[in-house]
């Protein structure tokens, strides 16, 4: 059994761990993952008891076993001790009938700037716990129950690193639709994809019908396999007891659902127990999965929105911002842009540059395009900006693409290419096009999508030179056949041709009309 041989088919994760070992015993206060050191016997009883269920993939008690979250036990000095046995003891249960998912979950503390962690020492917890799950055989990395999408990226970004393995990352809602953090289904999905999760979906949150909705919204905007745990239902609290309303044959009944929503595995959280891994086995197990669309379109977002680009043919309208200023920001958005594009100072150390954007994305939640010249910056921000940002200024020099396409790749991020190399800015369209196809294919060298381009032919600020109006921006219909998206960078209104409509709505009518998905303006003045 490997990963590759089964996604064919309706896969089920297990249930709940912590659930299971409260009613062996586990006494409140008490570090479950503890007991992989000093009871492993129970710890393989449940494995053994969800794999009779039906389950396919288990995960290790190992969810709260980084060093962050270990340390409020006295214990982050054995944090690859711990997840060392916690992957031995689960191969051993499963016994080569199911897989054995890594469980990775929050640290408890909040990132910057609602709180006092940092994302360099969230990402280091995490690369040591996942080290030590990849070197003692885990065959997936599961990072789960997360509200904070930097604390999620972070963890991403280390198994990423430090492993091959796929990697499962599913975030909590609440019945309102997002997290507790604020993020939004659509953005999670978009951000995980991106950043290259194999599996991207929800867990605990509440139960099974206040998640398919949080199923449904992900699925429009990523082509990634979907995964769904929920509680059995929210929890309620009698005398000192808790308890789940949803029932095994409850749950059941949400699985068909969940198929037809495009989820390919399944599989329960809080208050869940073999009975229900049972109950969703007999309805859906081995079942193809449902055949999804394929999304190729260049999605950016911010915490809670989401733009998209190639599709429909609609032109996204991003302006720029002159400094880190929340007023500007938000008088530029309400003016009726779309996102906004920031030119990140060169003069700043690389932390207060940090500061500055998170203190900025606390205030000002809209996608964001990024300018910069300095690589090391632009990294800085990549590694904690809340959404997927376009990176805005590259060319087809080798010196541009050869700095900033690693960085792209990287961290998920799309991007608006110009039409310029080392000897300037064809004038021929034959010419710019060539340049085109040369940035796809280094885009392609390290793992980008076509679609996740956008080009901007033109080449040159309107008040250098303008368009000819009769060639009605004809590259584009090339590039789009390409699969690339098509943009346009103006600069200040008085600049532009007079066949250019100056009114917003009508130019972004205009510029769908000839291929033209982004529309950046006042960048170049």
């Amino acid at each position: 059994m490997n990963w590759q041989e089964m996604q064919d088919e309706i896969m089920l994760f297990d249930g709940a761990m912590g659930t299971m070992l409260q009613g062996a015993g586990l006494k409140p206060g008490q570090c479950p993952e503890l007991l992989n050191l000093e009871n492993p016997e129970i710890i393989r009883k449940v494995h053994q008891s969800y794999i009779q269920a039906g389950a396919n993939i288990i995960e290790t008690n190992t969810f709260g076993a980084n060093p962050l979250k270990l340390r409020e036990y006295g214990l982050d000095g054995k944090t690859r001790d711990i997840n060392r046995q916690g992957v031995r003891i689960a191969k051993e249960a499963a016994a080569g009938r199911a897989l054995v998912a890594g469980s990775v979950g929050p640290t408890g503390l909040l990132l910057e700037p609602y709180g006092p962690a940092t994302f360099a020492e969230v990402y280091k917890a995490y690369k040591e716990q996942i080290e030590a799950l990849a070197k003692a055989g885990a065959d997936l990395i599961c990072i789960e129950t997360m509200s904070d999408l930097n604390e999620i990226k972070a963890a991403l970004l280390a198994a990423k690193e430090c492993s091959s393995l796929p990697i499962v990352c599913m975030m909590s809602f609440n019945p309102q639709g997002s997290t507790m953090m604020g993020v939004s289904p659509e953005t999670a999905a978009v951000v995980l994809s991106a950043l290259g999760a194999d599996v991207v979906g929800a867990n605990c949150s509440a139960g099974a019908s206040e998640l398919l909705p949080v199923m449904e919204r992900m699925g429009k905007v990523s082509d990634k396999m979907l995964i769904v745990q929920p509680n059995a239902g929210l929890p309620v609290f009698q005398a000192g007891q808790v308890s789940y309303a949803e029932d095994a044959a409850s749950m059941a009944q949400h699985a068909e659902n969940f198929v037809q929503a495009g989820v390919q595995i399944l599989g329960g959280c809080c208050g869940t127990s073999p009975q229900h891994i049972q109950s969703l086995a007999a309805k859906v197990k081995h079942r193809p999965p449902v055949q999804r669309k394929k999304h190729k379109v260049l999605f950016i977002s911010g915490r809670k929105m989401v733009l998209g680009m190639g599709e429909h043919n609609e032109t996204v309208s991003i302006e720029g911002l002159n400094s880190f200023s929340a007023n500007e920001g938000q008088q530029i958005l309400q003016k009726g842009a779309q996102g906004l594009l920031i030119k990140l100072p060169a003069h700043l150390d690389l932390r207060e540059l940090q500061q500055k954007f998170l203190a900025f994305q606390g205030v000002v939640d809209a996608p964001l395009a990024l300018k910069a010249e300095n690589p090391a910056a632009l990294e800085a921000v990549l590694k904690i900006v809340r959404g997927r940002p376009l990176l805005f200024g590259l060319t087809a020099t080798e010196d541009s693409l050869n700095k900033f396409l690693p960085l792209a790749a990287k961290y998920g991020a799309g991007i608006v290419a110009a039409t310029i190399d080392e000897s300037g800015v064809p004038e021929n369209n034959g010419e710019k096009i060539a340049l085109a196809e040369k940035i796809m294919a280094r885009g392609k060298e390290v793992g980008i999508n076509p679609w996740d381009i956008a080009i901007d032919a033109l080449a040159l600020p309107f008040k250098a030179k303008a368009a000819l109006e009769e060639e009605k921006l004809a590259v584009y219909s090339t590039l789009k056949k390409l699969g690339v998206q098509g943009a346009i960078s103006l600069s200040e209104e008085k600049f532009w041709p007079a066949w250019l409509p100056k009114d917003r709505e009508k130019l972004k009518t205009y510029l769908g009309q000839n291929q033209i998905d982004l529309f950046l303006a006042n960048l170049l003045s």
